[in-house]
């Protein structure tokens, strides 16, 4: 898989890749999967600009969703929220965090606290974020520099791997990107809008 990856001395690392091909509903499907089989608990949020095409419609997805866990259940949810776009042809923002088997986020409060950890490498329950801004084809996969057996796990099933990155730059080459600049509104647009 190509990849570039953004590089720094601490805090998380990131690969930027297209895990998938869009329109590509068998590699969706896949990718899915492999989140659902990582022993890791994932939960995602997502939101559209604006109002979704015609072709869409019948879905009938929420403009916004909040945290959502991911099970075998809910998989079709998510499913549907990577392939939605809207009258601007875009698609929607997903951020997906994957925490430790058995950990749950249960507040906006509880989620700054562990994003907070997980942004200077201590020992969060966040194990990797990954991210699908609107209006790109590419996810950023944000990981601390030495991932967990179970997200390393993942990154191998996705061919993201230091040493084969086509391309090597600094952190701050993502710009808006870098997670630090997507943490807030990752935060406040996974609750609604009740701090607990």
């Amino acid at each position: 898989m190509k990849s570039t990856l953004y590089i720094r001395e601490k805090g998380p690392i990131c690969y930027e890749a297209e895990l998938f091909e869009y329109g590509n509903e068998s590699e969706l499907d896949t990718l899915i999967k492999a989140f659902l089989s990582s022993y890791l608990r994932w939960y995602w949020a997502s939101d559209r600009q604006f109002e979704e095409t015609e072709e869409y419609k019948e879905w009938n997805l929420p403009r916004v969703r909040y945290f959502s866990e991911l099970t075998n259940k809910t998989a079709n949810l998510l499913y549907q929220d990577f392939l939605e776009e809207d009258t601007d042809l875009r698609r929607r923002t997903i951020e997906l965090c994957g925490l430790e088997g058995g950990q749950i986020v249960s507040s906006k409060g509880h989620l700054k606290h562990e994003m907070t950890e997980f942004l200077v490498d201590r020992n969060s329950i966040l194990h990797g974020v990954v991210i699908q801004i609107n209006d790109t084809e590419t996810q950023y996969t944000f990981v601390p520099q030495t991932p967990s057996k179970e997200m390393q796990e993942l990154l191998d099933k996705w061919e993201l791997k230091k040493e084969s990155a086509q391309n090597v730059r600094k952190y701050q080459h993502l710009h808006l990107a870098q997670l630090e600049n997507m943490a807030d509104g990752l935060i406040d647009g996974a609750f609604d809008n009740v701090e607990s």
